[in-house]
């Protein structure tokens, strides 16, 4: 049995596709588990503006389409769905295009399975008055929206919204780090938040660590920076699990990509080592994505796999390092004249487990 069979039938790898859409590009650029649903984002299409698409579970087992988000304010080229965090009762959009500085739109999940997601807020930029890329990527930790704003002056900023009643924002800066990208990518989980900025000093990148207080305000507690040949665009993606920081360089490695991997240590975060891959070649973009699926660490190469794109499976060691073990292939062989970009995003939730393959069309 292949990997591919393996992960389709115990953890329901989904091959989805919108329904009724002229063109599917773009469609998987970002995705999010919300419980027994799915959230795929296609924030660019020839047709129309972004959108968010749902998928659920039928009686046989089947994944159908349920529904469909748009922001209200819905233009062509608006980028709504570039990026996607939630949970069951809420989701987070980010729409890093709309108005031109971008904005970022907090959904409500419906009361019974057949009613419609609602719009709780729409949180714009505090500044505005630019191209910030606000809503380039968004996480939901607790009682707080986050979103980051790679392209805001001084190198980027991150916008952490107060959900709980307070109406607070606070935001968060690089400080010192010009056009750093800083709010590329994000991650937090229990009151730590993780920042990605892979333009940092010369592309090389970096990752910039915040804890939150018990006032509710959220402090820098360290700056992660590329150890050897894994600076490339390092912060390109971010994730944190179980207290360990993971993040992606997808030009490092002689062009190759790699994961570089912190554990929280007392105060500071010390490194572990480097997530590789086996048998790729520059230019596969390894460290695209990261997400922990089921114990083990996949990793999206969407330049590898000879167009396809493939997903890298680590597993845990006994000595607390992480092996190869196997890949995440695409579900069919590339026969078109340009890449599918499979492991651009990727996603995950108890049973479940989600990989976007945006230039399939």
């Amino acid at each position: 049995m292949t990997n591919r069979q393996v992960w389709s039938l115990a953890l329901g790898l989904l091959g989805v596709t919108p329904a009724g859409v002229a063109s599917q590009e773009n469609f998987g650029s970002s995705a999010a588990v919300l419980g027994n649903q799915v959230a795929v984002g296609q924030p660019a299409n020839f047709y129309g503006p972004g959108a968010v698409y749902l998928f659920g579970v039928d009686d046989d087992g089947s994944w159908q389409e349920v529904g469909r988000l748009f922001s209200p304010d819905s233009a062509m080229a608006d980028g709504f769905g570039r990026s996607i965090s939630g949970t069951p009762e809420r989701v987070l959009v980010g729409a890093p295009r709309d108005g031109g500085a971008g904005t970022a739109y907090l959904f409500q999940a419906p009361a019974s399975p057949a009613g419609d997601w609602t719009l709780l807020a729409r949180l714009p930029t505090v500044e505005g008055g630019g191209s910030e890329g606000f809503g380039s990527a968004v996480a939901l930790g607790g009682e707080a929206a986050i979103v980051g704003a790679p392209d805001a002056k001084e190198g980027g900023a991150v916008y952490v919204f107060d959900l709980s009643g307070g109406g607070s924002t606070q935001v968060l800066e690089p400080n010192g780090m010009d056009g750093a990208g800083f709010g590329t990518a994000l991650s937090v989980e229990e009151g730590v938040l993780v920042v990605g900025a892979p333009a940092a000093n010369g592309q090389a990148g970096a990752a910039i660590v915040y804890r939150r207080g018990d006032d509710g305000a959220w402090a820098r507690e360290a700056v992660l920076s590329p150890e050897g040949e894994a600076a490339g665009f390092f912060g390109a993606a971010v994730h944190i699990s179980d207290g360990r920081a993971f993040v992606g360089a997808p030009r490092g490695s002689r062009g190759i990509g790699a994961i570089a991997v912190y554990e929280q240590a007392g105060d500071g975060w010390t490194f572990q080592g480097r997530l590789t891959p086996e048998g790729a070649s520059p230019g596969a973009g390894f460290g695209t994505a990261v997400q922990t699926v089921a114990g083990e660490v996949w990793v999206g190469a969407p330049g590898g796999g000879g167009g396809d794109g493939v997903v890298h499976r680590f597993s845990p060691e006994s000595d607390g390092t992480w092996a190869h073990s196997g890949t995440v292939l695409a579900d069919s062989a590339n026969t078109a004249a340009w890449p599918f970009g499979f492991g651009s995003a990727i996603a995950s939730g108890e049973e479940v487990a989600v990989v976007g393959m945006p230039r399939r069309d």
